[in-house]
């Protein structure tokens, strides 16, 4: 997203607290972890159905819902010390996407539409030429919406 004078707007993006236990039946806590630079750009499409009729110029279409919003967040891992990789920081990241369920976020952008879980798909890291302690990642991910199955029982 850009603002009226055509730069970058940033924001601040936290993944919040969390916590899951995993297949071994351990519970994994993850601290919160703050970006405070970052670009988030949001995209929803439609699901669809389109079937092609013999005889019938066009598809006929059946809206079946609002898609998911598909979200990219692109921003950098920073460690202290100029001389050295952010390797807490890349390890954190690491943490955050084998997490095996949604994750709860907080930030201005995504609050203006709704969203307040999210479930990462794919991170890309890269390194930054010139520097030793700055990756820039990528995270993709898709909104999510927590829920819980209740017995009747």
């Amino acid at each position: 997203e850009y603002g009226l004078l055509g730069l970058p707007v940033f924001d601040t993006l936290t993944f919040e607290k969390f916590s899951y236990t995993d297949k071994n039946g351990n519970k994994i806590t993850q601290a919160a972890i703050t970006f405070q630079n970052v670009i988030i750009e949001l995209s929803q499409p439609k699901n669809i159905v389109t079937t092609v009729i013999q005889g019938r110029d066009k598809s006929v279409k059946e809206y079946i819902n609002e898609g998911d919003f598909l979200i990219s967040i692109k921003g950098n891992l920073v460690g202290l010390d100029a001389n050295k990789m952010p390797v807490e920081e890349i390890q954190k990241m690491v943490a955050l996407k084998t997490a095996p369920v949604e994750i709860p976020v907080s930030s201005n952008f995504l609050d203006q539409f709704g969203i307040f879980s999210v479930v990462i798909t794919d991170v890309k890291y890269k390194q930054i030429e010139g520097t030793r302690n700055v990756v820039s990642i990528e995270i993709e991910a898709l909104d999510e919406v927590p829920f819980e199955i209740k017995s009747n029982a």
